[in-house]
């Protein structure tokens, strides 16, 4: 037998609760002008709202930003910033007609696929600006006494926290997502002058020291393709770097009735551009490497060679975290040996992985 219901219609639950509507927010009144700012990229009113939905109107730490808290941060907000910029200040202006029994949430910060959560002790005016390009993406006054979040896509960026006689800076890496908490100690204080003066550039850690091995391919006999281990130690001024690495290798070959003995030590030196992206940076270098060479054949006794090299490479610098990286990298190197040392001259080829770290 076949049953259907009978005078049945299946139909959209409406949740009484909800609040339905409309919700309209306009940058000023209608006889003000709308001012920007060429540092914020943008309006005031608009760089104020976004902030806001980012968790900067989240006024009771619920890690919810509600229409009311937005409309109330973004208004007081944009007040202030243009009070000493027109002779008239740029007030906001809202129409709301929304029905319902619960507060309409329009962002909720526990969703987020990044957040940086600034400690009770960080007191201030807190800037958040890309690392790559320095673009302002939110702004939040924090108070002391309890800790603030701000929802951002996650990728690099530099905080800074307003003092009265320094700027607070640090560098965060969200590359991949997560959650990252901001105290004081974290902070890198710095002069009005050297920030204004450096932008995006200043370097908080131009250090660098590297630690990995690459696979390259040796003209010496016996040799070929080897692993060799290397260290590394590079200064930046943001976007250039110049840096040496180290490289020893001692390789042992038995061939019928022959054992041959190869140890190889060299010396590159790095000269390197990078392109700063969101993610990881592009690397460009010029590479100038001297190797020396020692082979023992038996029988055949011991040869020595002191070969230069120049050449280019192409590789990335991948944050791990706020400090530590990962870096693939390849080089090509024309080699320039001696004739008598037997080894002829060749383009080599050479890739690495390191782990690095900025300090």
């Amino acid at each position: 037998m076949l049953v259907t219901p009978k005078g049945l219609r299946v139909t959209a639950t409406i949740d009484p609760g909800e609040a339905r509507g409309t919700a309209i927010f306009v940058a000023t009144s209608s006889v003000e002008a709308a001012l920007e700012s060429e540092s914020l990229g943008g309006s005031f009113f608009t760089h104020y709202l976004v902030s806001g939905l980012r968790g900067a109107a989240d006024s009771n730490g619920d890690q919810r930003v509600t229409l009311a808290e937005a409309q109330a941060y973004a208004s007081a907000q944009t007040q202030n910033a243009t009070s000493g910029w027109s002779p008239a200040t740029q007030h906001p202006t809202y129409a709301v007609e929304l029905a319902g029994q619960r507060e309409t949430v329009l962002t909720d910060l526990r969703r987020a696929d990044a957040t940086i959560v600034f400690g009770a002790d960080i007191v201030g005016n807190v800037v958040v600006a890309t690392r790559d390009g320095g673009a302002i993406v939110a702004e939040v006054q924090k108070a002391a006494g309890a800790e603030a979040t701000l929802a951002l896509p996650s990728g690099r960026y530099r905080v800074f926290v307003r003092g009265t006689d320094a700027v607070g800076v640090a560098e965060l890496s969200l590359a991949w997502g997560g959650h990252r908490l901001l105290r004081t100690s974290d902070l890198s204080n710095r002069s009005y002058y050297e920030v204004a003066q450096k932008g995006a550039t200043l370097e908080l850690f131009p250090w660098r020291a590297r630690l990995g091995a690459g696979l390259r391919h040796s003209g010496l006999t016996g040799l070929g393709a080897a692993v060799v281990p290397r260290v590394g130690l590079a200064y930046s001024v943001s976007p250039f770097e110049v840096g040496l690495t180290v490289g020893w290798l001692r390789h042992t070959v038995t061939a019928v009735d022959t054992v041959v003995r190869s140890d190889v030590l060299h010396a590159t030196l790095n000269g390197c551009y990078a392109l700063l992206g969101r993610r990881a940076d592009l690397r460009f270098c010029a590479v100038a490497e001297m190797a020396w060479w020692r082979q023992r054949i038996d029988r055949l006794g011991r040869r020595d060679a002191l070969v230069p090299s120049l050449g280019v490479g192409i590789g990335a610098t991948v944050p791990l975290s706020t400090r530590w990286f990962v870096e693939p990298s390849i080089q090509m190197l024309g080699e320039l040996p001696r004739t008598s040392s037997g080894i002829s001259s060749a383009v080599r080829v050479k890739s690495g992985l390191a782990f690095g770290a900025l300090f």
